[in-house]
C-alpha cells in the first residue's frame, strides 16, 4: 500500500488502483486524494487616501484552501510603529476604513496571510495622501491676445505693404 509520488505542480491528485482480477472501468472512484499546495494566499491591496486623512482600502485574498490567519498592519510617516487593524473591522467583501489620528503624508498597509496548510504570503502597499493646492488663484489674462508682431489677431499691421 505504499507508493512514491512526486510533482512540481500544485494541485489535487486522485489515486486508485486496479488488478488483473478487477480491471479498470469507467466507475472508478478515488481511494486517496492528495492536495499539493506550496504557495501562500494571493494578496491584493487597493486603497485611496482621502483629503480628510481617512483611507478607503480593500483587501482581496485568493487561495485554493481556506485562509486560516490574517494580520493587517498600518504605519505612517508620522507614526512609524505598526498598528494592528482588527480583523473584525474588515467587511466580508474585504473593504475597510483607516482613520489615522496623525496628519500623515504616506501610509503603508502590510498584510500577512496564512492558508490552512501553513503557507505564508505577505504584501505591502504605500498610499499617499492627496495634496490640495494652496495659494493665490491663477491669473486670468485681461488684455486681448496679440500676435508675435504686437498686433491683435485679424488687425492690419501698420507695416503691411512696406517692403
Amino acid at each position: 500500500e505504499k507508493f512514491h509520488f512526486e510533482t512540481d505542480t500544485d494541485g489535487e491528485y486522485w489515486f486508485t488502483h486496479s488488478t488483473d482480477e478487477m480491471p479498470l472501468t469507467s466507475h472508478l472512484k478515488p481511494e486517496r486524494i492528495i492536495a499539493i499546495d506550496t504557495k501562500g494566499p494571493e494578496i491584493q491591496i487597493d486603497g485611496d487616501g482621502q483629503v480628510d486623512g481617512t483611507i478607503d482600502a480593500n483587501l482581496d485574498l485568493a487561495d485554493p484552501h481556506k485562509v486560516s490567519s490574517l494580520r493587517v498592519l498600518v504605519a505612517s510617516d508620522v507614526q512609524r510603529q505598526w498598528q494592528t487593524i482588527e480583523n473584525s473591522t474588515i467587511n466580508p467583501d474585504g473593504s475597510f476604513k483607516i482613520t489615522p489620528v496623525e496628519n500623515w503624508n504616506q501610509i503603508v498597509i502590510h498584510v500577512t496571510a496564512v492558508d490552512s496548510l501553513g503557507n505564508v504570503s505577505t504584501q505591502s502597499k504605500s498610499i499617499r495622501r492627496p495634496k490640495i493646492a494652496s495659494g493665490p488663484p491663477p491669473l486670468i489674462a485681461q488684455n486681448k491676445p496679440q500676435t508675435p508682431n504686437g498686433t491683435q489677431p485679424g488687425a492690419a499691421s501698420q507695416w503691411a505693404g512696406i517692403n
